[in-house]
């Protein structure tokens, strides 16, 4: 009974917790707004114009515009001199350093066709891993000694992170999976269902060729 019981608690838990997590996460960043930028806005405009909210409107804001000024070279300047004084504090450059490759990466995914290209490494005849092409020739770099090869992305699971490796092209197979959901499949191990149902469309399993069954 007692292990019954045990069971049925975990199985609820692991279906709840993700959510309140989610909801806590979303909760907290907008309270965070909302006293930040909220605060600050009470603070200028007369309490008749203000409504709850606004600070996260105005996050928004803050944040679209931060994308436009992107592309004027002095708002791209000053960014770099932020980034030089962040990566001389020990701790905290690792911090960023990992934070801004997982945002690099993900925004890539959604703009570059290389980047989207998912791919099976055959590590050996038995063995292979996931990753993401992210370029195709290498006859420009390591002064020609690459040779015929591809750099690969290989992501972590469960961290922010990963490593870069140059494999023969013979040895990359295409994969008819979109980047995200590879990414979630790599980052959860492959024990989320919602995952793996989404990189296999049929009984989950890809054959030699990269086809899903």
């Amino acid at each position: 009974m007692l292990r019954r019981f045990r069971r049925t608690f975990l199985k609820g838990l692991a279906a709840v917790l993700p959510i309140i997590v989610t909801l806590y996460v979303v909760w907290w960043l907008i309270r965070g707004a909302e006293s930040v930028l909220g605060g600050a806005i009470r603070r200028v405009l007369p309490d008749a114009w203000y409504f709850p909210g606004f600070g996260v409107v105005a996050a928004v804001g803050v944040i679209f515009g931060a994308g436009m000024l992107l592309n004027t070279i002095e708002f791209r300047h000053l960014l770099e001199w932020l980034e030089d004084q962040i990566t001389r504090i020990p701790l905290v450059k690792s911090l960023y350093g990992a934070v801004r490759d997982l945002m690099d990466f993900v925004t890539r995914a959604r703009s570059d066709r290389e980047l989207t290209h998912t791919v099976l490494v055959n590590v050996t005849s038995e063995m292979q891993v996931v990753g993401f092409i992210t370029r195709e020739t290498l006859h420009d770099l390591f002064d020609g000694k690459a040779g015929d090869r591809v750099a690969v992305y290989l992501p972590m699971s469960y961290q922010i992170g990963g490593y870069m490796i140059l494999v023969p092209r013979a040895w990359v197979e295409p994969v008819q999976l979109d980047a995200e959901d590879a990414l979630k499949l790599i980052l959860t191990a492959a024990m989320s269902n919602a995952t793996v149902e989404a990189a296999a469309e049929g009984d989950g399993t890809i054959d030699r060729q990269g086809r899903s069954d």
